[in-house]
C-alpha cells in the first residue's frame, strides 16, 4: 500500500474494487484510482494513512521473511539438474510454521511450486 494508490484498490485483474465499485464503470484508459496523476473520479477514493502504510509494509516484510526461510530450507530439497530431470512430489514439514508444506517439483525444468497447509502462511509458483 502506497500513497497515490486507492485503499479499495484490488488489482487490473479483477472487475470490482473492496469498496464495490466496478473498474469498468470508471473513464476509459487506466484505473483512475491507482495512480499519482491521475484525476480522481471515484468518489470513493480514500488514500492511505500512514499507519495504514506502515502496517502494510510490515505484513509484506513479515511475508517475505517467512519466504527467506522456507527457501533456505528446501534448497537442498531440489534436486533437479540438466542431468537428473526428475519430478517429484513431497508433504514436509514447513520451516516457517511446522505445518504441512507440499512441494513439486518439474521435470522439465526443475522449477519448485509450494505450498503450506497453514492459512497465511507460504505459498509460490515459480
Amino acid at each position: 500500500m502506497r500513497t497515490g494508490k486507492c485503499v479499495h484498490f484490488t488489482g487490473a485483474q479483477n472487475e470490482i474494487c473492496k469498496a464495490g465499485v466496478r473498474y469498468d464503470s470508471l473513464p476509459p484508459g487506466r484505473l483512475q484510482c491507482c495512480f499519482d496523476d491521475a484525476v480522481r473520479t471515484c468518489e470513493k477514493y480514500r488514500e492511505p494513512t500512514a499507519e495504514e502504510i506502515a502496517a502494510s509494509e510490515a505484513e509484506m516484510e513479515a511475508a517475505l521473511a517467512k519466504h527467506r526461510v522456507v527457501m533456505t530450507a528446501i534448497r537442498p530439497w531440489r534436486t533437479w539438474s540438466k542431468q537428473n530431470r526428475v519430478a517429484k512430489q513431497e508433504v514436509i514439514e514447513c520451516p516457517a510454521c511446522q505445518g504441512r508444506l507440499h512441494l513439486s517439483q518439474a521435470a522439465y525444468n526443475g522449477h519448485v511450486w509450494g505450498k503450506c497447509e497453514t492459512a497465511g502462511c507460504v505459498e509460490w509458483m515459480e
